[in-house]
């Protein structure tokens, strides 16, 4: 009696952790949505990335993953990583006009050129178990291996 407790206790969980995966998988409509939504990236305003990356909600990993996004930047170049359900994430670059290099002299009328629009995003890979899904702009490859598994 103990054993065919433990075994259904067993059986239960396993059908439980498997329709847990399912539901965290990507399905091949989910896929090409991301795939579409990287497609707007290059050339779209960094000033404006919420309403692009908010598309990707059904997706994320964790609810919060927007809200703590992790952005390095290098001279001027960053680059941020987005991570999503079924072990994926988008990994982009943008450029960086910091405030100080954007002035052109004591005269600029535009010193907040920043804010404008001026910093664009100018790469996005979409990375699925160590896979490159889809890739297009300016990303170095080191970047993109770091995050392969």
């Amino acid at each position: 009696m103990l054993q065919r407790s433990i075994v259904a206790l067993l059986v239960s969980a396993a059908s439980i952790g498997a329709a847990e995966t399912k539901d965290r998988a990507l399905s091949p409509s989910g896929i090409a949505q991301i795939r579409r939504i990287c497609r707007q990236v290059i050339g779209y305003p960094v000033a404006n990335e919420y309403n692009l990356w908010s598309q990707l909600t059904p997706f994320l990993r964790s609810k919060s993953e927007l809200d703590h996004l992790i952005v390095d930047c290098s001279s001027q170049h960053c680059s941020g990583a987005i991570r999503l359900r079924d072990d994926a994430e988008l990994l982009y670059t943008s450029i960086h006009v910091p405030p100080e290099h954007s002035k052109i002299g004591p005269g600029d009328l535009t010193p907040d050129i920043e804010y404008k629009g001026n910093n664009r995003f100018v790469g996005i890979a979409f990375v699925r178990h160590g896979k490159i899904v889809f890739r297009r702009g300016d990303l170095p490859e080191w970047f993109i291996d770091q995050h392969k598994h």
